[in-house]
């Protein structure tokens, strides 16, 4: 007489009786009914707060734009005249009088100095002494102890990165005419 071993499909069920949590094998072909099945809970890793995978970078990128706008220092730089910070205080435009000529070394492989000046600009009853680049060569030597308007200009792609603000006027008259009536 051959004995045969019968297969028997089995499942498994986690089980919940009182504080008590355990797995419990139920055959398939079993009239026993299933017990209540515990809670699902998934499990919690160290930083689960973030997805994971190769395809999640949008996603990874899309929450840290949301989180650093939430940071107020950070705010401050590209929305510098909400939070007051700006020298030229909600205008783009300030006047000054000159009080001192700079110069200052470029970057490599220049080996020029750019020369700008330094001026105490008022606007809206505010003043602040700003750096700003003058535009040309020998412009510079037209502006001494005059007023002069400064515009506020990006840094990003100029000759001196230093300089946010640029001398547009001296005196009433553009700096690049002036320039061009002297010669």
């Amino acid at each position: 007489m051959v004995k045969m071993r019968l297969k028997v499909r089995a499942t498994c069920a986690i089980v919940q009786e009182g504080t008590s949590t355990y797995v419990r094998r139920f055959a398939v072909n079993s009239t026993e009914p299933l017990p209540r099945l515990a809670a699902h809970r998934p499990r919690m890793s160290v930083v689960a707060d973030r997805p994971r995978g190769i395809l999640a970078a949008r996603k990874l990128r899309n929450m840290r734009h949301e989180r650093i706008w939430r940071d107020r220092t950070y705010k401050r730089r590209p929305l510098s005249n909400i939070y007051g910070t700006s020298r030229t205080v909600h205008s783009s435009y300030g006047t000054g009088i000159e009080l001192e000529t700079v110069g200052v070394e470029a970057k490599h492989p220049n080996s020029a100095t750019r020369r700008g000046l330094c001026a105490p600009v008022t606007n809206n009853g505010n003043q602040a002494t700003v750096f700003s680049f003058v535009p040309t060569d020998g412009c510079v030597d037209l502006s001494d102890n005059s007023d002069v308007l400064i515009s506020a200009k990006h840094k990003r792609g100029d000759l001196l990165r230093l300089a946010h603000f640029k001398v547009v006027k001296v005196s009433g008259v553009g700096i690049l005419s002036k320039r061009r009536m002297s010669r």
